[in-house]
Parts: C-alpha cells; structure tokens; sequence
C-alpha cells in the first residue's frame, strides 16, 4: 500500500499571500517608475518605448537582487536607488499637482467670494429703490397723478425683476463650503516631503523584492517506486492448503522528509560548475544549506582530492592541471 503524504496547506497558503503582495507592490513600484519616465518624453512611440523599459528595469531589480552572482546583486543596487529615485519624483510631482489644484480652488472661491458680496450690496440697492418707488406712486396715485403713478409701478416691476435674477445668482456663489487655507509642514519644508517620500519608496521596493526572493524552494520530485510483484505462488486447486502467520512488519528508520540538497551541491563542485575557486559564502547565501554542512562537505573533498586549499579559498584540482599543462 502506497504511504499516504501529507500536504500542508498553511505553507502553501502563506507562500501564496506573500507572493500576492509582492506582485502588488512591484506593480505600484514599476507604474510610478513608468509614469516618470513617461513625463519626461513626448510622442506615443516615445512613451511606449519608456513603458517597456521601466517594466524591463523593473523586472531585472526584482531577479537581479537574488541572483547568487554578487556583482549582478551590486549591479541590482543600481537598480534600486533609479527606482527610490524616480519614484519619488512621481509621488512628488503628484504632491505638487494636487496642492496646484487645491490652491486654483481657493482662489475660485475667493472670487466667487468676493463676486457675493457684490451682489449683496446691489440687491440692498435695489431694495432701497423698490421700498421709495413703492411709496411715490402710492402718493402720486393718491393725489390723482394716476399717469406717473403708473409709469412708477411700471418701474417697479422691472426692479423687482433685476432684484430676483441677482438673488439667483447669488445663491449659485455661495454653494461651495469655505475651506482652510492654512500651509502644511510639507509646504513649508521640502527636505522632510522629499525625504518622506524616498523613504516610502524604499520600503515599497525592499518589501517586493523580499517577498520574491523569501519565497520556499520546491523540492525535488523523488522517483515513484516501482511496486513489488506478488511473490506468493497461484493457488491450485488440489494443492492443499496451508496457514501462514502474517509477519509483523518491522518500523524503518526515520528518515528526514528533506532533499539532498548538499549532495546536489557537492556534485556541481566535483563537476566544477563553481569555477575554479569555490564561493563557500555565495552557497551558503544563496542555498539552503548551512555553513557547517558544507564545510564538512568540502573536507570530504579535499580528502578524495577534488579541492585542494589555496590560504583561506578552496580551489578545484581540475583547474591546477590544466593551469600545469598549460604552463608545460
């Protein structure tokens, strides 16, 4: 019967959420990183040639700063300070924008403020005006001077008029809720916004790129078994029948649940896949090994000869022959 392995699905679901918010925050990071590069050019072949570059620097920072290879990983710092760089200017020039807009409101509301005030003192105006017509053509009418008594109603009328268009009007400038106009901190110290924002910026892009590169290694499939042929002989009919006691089976040593890793490593430097010096502090940043594990391992070498020691490095024997031969 074939041993029945168990999935962990916590892991799985962990590895999963982590990967989820790394890829969002490496989209954050490569569209505020296109958007700036975007800015500086003109033209829609220019722009979609900025769009594939800042996706391609982008993806080179994320899988350069876990390469094993240190100058690619000094190389992936580069890349990190352009992209602290040009995200900070979007978040900036994003910033600048808002308090533009912000201020052309202001400023809108001043006038219309002040449009208000205007329109206030015309309608107090007119009030005065309507209040003295009303009352000389009351008395004009009164002292049978019907004709300028009328012609004054007349004007009335169109007072009136002109009265309830400004009141209209005013009602429209005075909708909008006044807002404060007081300066921020960050207006009035750009030292402290700029570096806020890098520093935004830098926890954004070192966050995405640990989120890649923790990410668990899958393990290497192990070959399927083959399954043991029935080794029991066929039942024949006249042959008698005969009782066997079932054998206990006997419990295996426990084995570790984990992949060769350091055999896999062993063999790459047998094969002098490391090149001649073997980068003992590059394996074990780079892989699932401990330095203890590989030292032991390297001694192990040493002995049969594959390596011999060269002061504090390890060198492959491989490379010392054909350096002799080469020499000779």
């Amino acid at each position: 019967m074939k041993p029945s392995t168990r999935i962990n699905h916590s892991t799985s679901s962990a590895s999963d959420i982590q990967l989820f918010l790394g890829l969002v925050l490496a989209i954050a990071s490569t569209g505020a990183m296109v958007m700036t590069m975007q800015s500086l050019v003109n033209g829609w072949i220019a722009k979609s040639l900025t769009i594939c570059a800042g996706i391609a620097l982008q993806g080179c920072l994320y899988l350069f700063s876990n390469n094993s290879n240190h100058r690619i990983r000094w190389f992936s710092y580069l890349l990190l300070v352009f992209s602290v760089i040009a995200t900070t200017w979007f978040m900036d020039t994003t910033w600048q924008q808002q308090q533009y807009h912000r201020a052309t409101e202001q400023n809108q509301q001043a006038n219309q403020s002040w449009q208000a005030t205007q329109i206030r003192q015309q309608i107090e105006e007119l009030n005065r005006e309507i209040n003295i017509s009303t009352t000389s053509a009351e008395i004009d009418i009164g002292a049978n001077y019907r004709d300028r008594g009328n012609s004054t109603m007349s004007e009335l009328d169109r007072k009136k008029l002109a009265r309830n268009e400004l009141m209209a009007e005013l009602k429209n400038h005075t909708g909008a809720a006044p807002q404060l106009t007081g300066k921020s901190i960050f207006e009035e110290t750009a030292q402290l916004r700029i570096g806020l924002f890098a520093f935004i910026s830098l926890i954004i892009d070192l966050s995405a790129i640990l989120a890649f590169g923790a990410l668990p290694k899958p393990a290497p499939k192990e070959p399927s078994q083959p399954k043991p042929e029935n080794s029991q002989p066929d039942y024949q009919p006249n042959q008698e029948r005969t009782y066997t006691a079932p054998t206990t089976p006997q419990p295996e040593a426990p084995q570790e649940d984990r992949p060769d890793y350091l055999g896999d490593i062993l063999a790459r430097i047998r094969a002098g896949d490391y090149g001649e010096f073997v980068p003992v502090k590059q394996i074990v940043e780079s892989e699932p090994v401990r330095h203890p594990e590989l030292k032991a391992g390297i001694d192990q070498l040493i002995m049969e000869g594959v390596l011999s020691k060269s002061g504090n490095r390890y060198r492959h024997t491989g490379f010392e022959k054909q350096s002799e031969l080469c020499m000779g």
